[in-house]
């Protein structure tokens, strides 16, 4: 689930404004019903990053990097296990 509807998101594969609007109100919707995803924050940091808005972009990163190192739940898990690593995402804008 994590890796298709949000890593490998179609819509940010096709990276039309169009398809990035769609994913942007996906991931804003799925931030409703779970306001710790930190998925749909990296999701949302990739749509920023291929609209260059960088300052929105590293907010976005800042916000699931603290879910990481401050929430229960175990997310570095899967963050792993798709190849992800938040740390280096949170130094590259730091």
């Amino acid at each position: 689930n994590l890796k298709c509807n949000f890593v490998q998101n179609r819509n940010l594969r096709l990276k039309t404004e169009k398809s990035l609007a769609q994913a942007e109100r996906d991931f804003l919707y799925v931030l409703e019903m779970v306001p710790d995803h930190v998925f749909a924050y990296l999701g949302l940091a990739e749509i920023m990053r291929l609209r260059n808005k960088m300052q929105t972009r590293m907010e976005y990163i800042i916000k699931a990097k603290l879910i990481v190192d401050k929430n229960k739940f175990d997310w570095n898990f899967y963050l792993r296990e798709l190849g992800i690593d938040i740390v280096k995402l949170y130094e590259e804008i730091a």
